[in-house]
């Protein structure tokens, strides 16, 4: 006749089981957070790894906007547009500076790679010409500066690390002013969609 278990004995067993699961990860707990800081040194903190992975795709946007804008530099026929993509670029170029500094700082040495979507935007970008240049230059400054903007301001109210405090204020000022320029009716009149 085959073994069985009461119910009451399987509970029990349940029981020292999960007790025995808890109390060995309780335990690895207690001796992770006892580790001295030079064992911890390779588990990247939070706030750490997401400044770099906002450092990251910061550095990358940039690198579009700033591409895209040197493109209605030459592509552009409206001195309205010319004379904003001049601003743009010089005031993106700062901010993309320090950006690179910070960077540095936190020891990120990835390449100015554009991801393969902004590459392939700035492609199609540049077959345009005339009106069609200028509402789609535009009208993608404008959407990536919306994004970013958003993206500077939720960083401002979620970082806690005082190496990129000062590029994020940086950025949200520039974000602010240039989305203000676009709204100027010598620039509005040619963004479709707005």
């Amino acid at each position: 006749m085959p073994h069985t278990s009461s119910p009451t004995k399987r509970l029990s067993t349940l029981a020292l089981t999960a007790f025995l699961a808890l109390a060995t990860g309780a335990a690895h707990g207690q001796m992770n957070s006892a580790m001295n800081p030079l064992q911890r040194m390779g588990q990247p903190s939070v706030h750490k790894t997401a400044s770099l992975d906002f450092i990251r795709s910061a550095y990358r946007a940039d690198q579009f906007e700033i591409q895209l804008s040197r493109l209605a530099l030459h592509q552009s026929s409206n001195p309205d547009i010319q004379a904003f993509a001049k601003r743009t670029l010089s005031q993106q170029v700062a901010l993309d500076q320090n950006v690179y500094s910070a960077r540095q700082q936190l020891g990120i040495h990835s390449h100015k790679h554009l991801t393969l979507r902004d590459t392939r935007q700035l492609n199609r970008i540049r077959k345009l010409s005339g009106t069609a240049f200028d509402k789609d230059y535009l009208h993608t400054l404008l959407r990536a500066f919306r994004k970013d903007k958003k993206t500077y301001s939720y960083q401002i109210q979620t970082t806690t690390n005082p190496t990129i405090m000062p590029i994020l204020q940086q950025g949200l000022e520039f974000y602010t002013n240039r989305l203000a320029a676009l709204d100027k009716p010598a620039l509005a009149q040619h963004i479709s969609g707005k």
